[in-house]
């Protein structure tokens, strides 16, 4: 993809990979609850995918790349709690913390 700012792309297969692990987490789901929540995040995330894709020719910043190196950083406090979903109050945090780190790369985007 010639011309697209690969901290963008960085950022979408980032996404993509937590999207993966949440559908993984869904086929295992064991409470209603359980498979609520998962199908909650699923959007969630899936929203931010198809945002960081209407983004990804934007400029690249060094805030959009410090914005996504933490999104990085978070990844594995967020695939920790999907991975224990059976604690929904520390899944949903951790998601919540998560694509607010997200959604911050994303607005940084937007205005360059």
């Amino acid at each position: 993809m010639s011309g697209a700012n690969p901290d963008l792309q960085q950022l979408q297969t980032q996404l993509s990979e937590v999207m993966d692990k949440l559908n993984d987490q869904l086929g295992q789901a064991t409470t209603a609850p359980q498979m609520e929540a998962l199908a909650n995040e699923i959007a969630e995330v899936n929203h931010r995918i198809t945002i960081t894709a209407q983004l990804l020719f934007h400029a690249q910043t060094q805030a959009i790349t410090d914005a996504v190196a933490d999104v990085q950083a978070g990844t594995a406090d967020v695939n920790k709690a999907i991975a224990e979903v059976a604690n929904l109050v520390k899944f949903l945090d951790a998601m919540s913390s998560f694509l607010g780190l997200v959604d911050k790369a994303l607005d940084l985007a937007k205005t360059f």
